[in-house]
């Protein structure tokens, strides 16, 4: 009974592996989750800028794995991509600029999770350069990790957390608040690091929930806490966060980000500045 049970179970295995087939396809064609390029008018919101109208062309591209099992191909969307290519029409007392917009999310096998949004404006005097990524994974049985960087043209933040499977198996996050040369990073500007253990979480990646750990500013050692929420709202991936310094310095760092590329909203703030940015 035994070797039958094994047989089958070797047989089975070898079937699945001659008729599986995997690979990417972009050119899956149903509904709306098809390649789209086209031309477009809209607005939009940054802060300190103020409101935009702008006009361009808008190219937009799903990710798909298509796998024969069976002899029946079965298509699985993993991400897509946007970008869009504007010129702003001076209103709202705004001025006339031009520039670019890129995101990209996807996710391969459920191992590694990627996401990323940038956009760049340039004006008559100055440019603007705003941006999120994140990727976050697993190593099954080893750890679980996130990192997530945010700017806002001369200030950044980055957060890296981590759960270890083995030995030391508390999650731990670090965070650092940095200078940036329009979203180019410079670790030499670091002027806040934030370290510590997560005591709450509310994702198996570990990038959102309570931590208690300690700061070092100004040559300087404080308690810091950070508290980062999920935000499902009208289906939005939203992810909220505050960190909050136990000194009168207070470096503080708040962020509101939503993963969506065809909805964008990128608003962070620390002791240096910061910015809102919201596509409509």
């Amino acid at each position: 009974m035994k070797k039958k049970v094994l047989f089958f179970v070797i047989l089975s295995i070898n079937l699945f592996l001659w008729a599986t087939e995997i690979k990417y396809d972009t050119a899956f064609g149903k509904k709306t989750d098809v390649p789209v390029f086209s031309y477009f008018t809209g607005a939009g919101y940054s802060y300190p800028s103020g409101g935009e109208v702008f006009a361009g062309f808008y190219d937009y591209e799903p990710y798909y794995i298509q796998q024969n099992l069976f002899f029946k191909t079965i298509k699985i969307k993993t991400g897509e991509r946007v970008f869009l290519s504007y010129v702003e029409i001076p209103a709202f007392g705004s001025d006339f600029s031009t520039g670019y917009e890129y995101g990209v999310e996807n996710t391969i096998f459920g191992l590694l999770n990627t996401f990323s949004y940038t956009r760049t404006d340039v004006g008559k005097f100055d440019y603007e350069k705003i941006g999120y990524s994140l990727v976050q994974g697993a190593l099954p049985t080893f750890f679980n990790f996130s990192f997530q960087n945010i700017y806002y043209n001369e200030i950044a933040n980055l957060k890296v957390s981590i759960k270890m499977m083995r030995g030391f198996e508390l999650p731990v996050t670090f965070q650092a608040d940095s200078f940036t040369a329009k979203g180019i990073l410079d670790f030499g500007l670091l002027n806040c690091f934030y370290s510590g253990v997560e005591l709450l979480s509310f994702d198996k990646y570990y990038l959102d929930g309570f931590s208690m750990g300690a700061c070092f500013y100004k040559d300087k050692f404080f308690p810091a806490v950070e508290f980062t929420v999920p935000l499902d709202i009208f289906d939005q991936d939203i992810s909220a966060g505050v960190r909050i310094g136990m000194d009168h310095s207070n470096p503080f760092s708040l962020y509101l980000i939503n993963r969506n590329i065809k909805l964008p909203i990128i608003l962070f703030f620390n002791k240096d500045g910061g910015g809102l940015f919201v596509r409509l």
